[in-house]
């Protein structure tokens, strides 16, 4: 069944949704597309001419979607899909499910690795059963868990451009956070022993 805006919707239901920042599409229990706001306009790029009624591994290219004749949800990798396993659990237990999905897309210069954290809400409308299937990005956030290049003596960060920065430095560029310095007890605890060797030994007086 097709989603279709009508009266009052079209007015103010559809501009909140297309107000919404993530790729967010309305999905039936096969992951087939019946809408997506503007968000996921930006996701789908020029694919989005052909996303309605295509099941989103389709819609998204997904490298997977074309390994048997009947596409995306079929090939022996779909079984643990994230995003349509979500979207499956979702409709079967009436719930709202919240999931980490990777995702590798077909684009022109090659595969793209997509990391989204994924929400997928089951709504009832004129009869019709649907998902709210949302699409938050995280490539940011998974690229902290990936191995860094450390300098082993001064303990600089190499960025993609191979080059070296402080820590401070890297995480500002890299993900826009801010950083605040303290002490912990083992340096505490080392810097204090250091001081006090540099002092030498207590003087003691005598009467």
């Amino acid at each position: 069944m097709l989603f279709t805006w009508s009266g009052r919707d079209e007015s103010f239901t559809k501009v909140v949704l297309d107000a919404y920042p993530s790729p967010t599409f309305i999905v039936d229990d096969d992951v087939c597309i019946s809408h997506f706001n503007e968000a996921g306009k930006n996701l789908l790029g020029p694919r989005l001419r052909t996303a309605l009624r295509r099941r989103g591994g389709e819609a998204l290219h997904c490298v997977h979607a074309r390994e048997t004749p009947d596409g995306c949800g079929h090939a022996e990798v779909c079984r643990t899909c994230v995003l349509r396993n979500a979207v499956g659990e979702a409709f079967t237990g009436h719930r709202v499910l919240r999931r980490k999905a990777r995702l590798e897309v077909e684009t022109a210069g090659g595969v793209k690795e997509l990391f989204f954290l994924v929400t997928a809400a089951p709504f009832t409308y004129h009869r019709g059963k649907f998902c709210l299937l949302i699409a938050e990005a995280i490539n940011d956030l998974i690229s902290l868990q990936r191995l860094v290049p450390v300098c082993a003596w001064c303990r600089k960060i190499r960025n993609d451009q191979e080059y070296w920065h402080d820590l401070e430095h890297y995480l500002k560029t890299e993900f826009e956070a801010d950083v605040t310095h303290g002490i912990c007890p083992e340096c505490r605890d080392r810097m204090l022993a250091e001081h006090a060797a540099q002092a030498g030994p207590a003087r003691t007086t005598t009467d």
